[in-house]
């Protein structure tokens, strides 16, 4: 009998580890006030995407660019389209760099700050995008304007 229950535990052991080892990866971004889901995208560690928003002060594009990590993220740097919005971040340790070539914007501030969550309050004049492989999603689309959101992995 003592064989059989430790049978039937380690098959249960294994059913729920190769279960949870096949769910698909996923950022999952959710309303901070109700705890609601509001949409999830599939993402594996590893595998970049980006937040993209415009400047409230400066009213330019900004992007900022993450790696997902398995406990979270990675934020990598940020670019700008100008300037004065680069520079309103940056500080003796994040110096605003020019380049023509980045991805986006011809600015960048390099942070390599790791995050658990990401947090973000979707705004009322311009869109709030996020970008993953060859996607873009408007989060407007999803949720009204002002709502605290809070992304996760």
């Amino acid at each position: 009998m003592k064989y059989l229950l430790f049978f039937f535990v380690l098959l249960l052991s294994l059913f729920i580890t190769c279960h949870t080892l096949n769910q698909p990866k996923a950022i999952e971004i959710y309303d901070e006030n109700t705890n609601e889901m509001i949409v999830s995208f599939p993402i594996e560690p590893g595998e970049r995407f980006y937040i993209e928003y415009t400047h409230s002060m400066y009213e330019t594009k900004q992007w900022e660019m993450y790696v997902v990590e398995e406990d979270g993220f990675l934020l990598e740097h940020v670019e700008f389209e100008s300037f004065d919005a680069a520079n309103y971040y940056g500080n003796k340790r994040d110096t605003a760099k020019f380049q023509d070539d980045f991805q986006f914007g011809n600015w960048q501030i390099t942070r390599n700050q790791s995050l658990d969550t990401i947090r973000f309050r979707v705004p009322y004049l311009y869109p709030l995008v996020i970008g993953y492989h060859d996607e873009r999603l408007t989060i407007q689309h999803y949720t009204h304007s002002g709502t605290p959101i809070v992304i996760q992995f």
